[in-house]
């Protein structure tokens, strides 16, 4: 059961980074853009 419980523990982590991670390359982008308007 413990094997379980991190794996889903891990597979957890790996989304939250992933989001992360989208949402940082979003908001690089963002500014770039807003950087080329100006």
């Amino acid at each position: 059961m413990r094997d379980l419980t991190v794996l889903a523990l891990r597979a957890v982590l790996v989304v939250l980074l992933a989001q992360a991670v989208e949402r940082g390359v979003e908001a690089v982008r963002m500014r770039a853009e807003s950087a080329e308007v100006v």
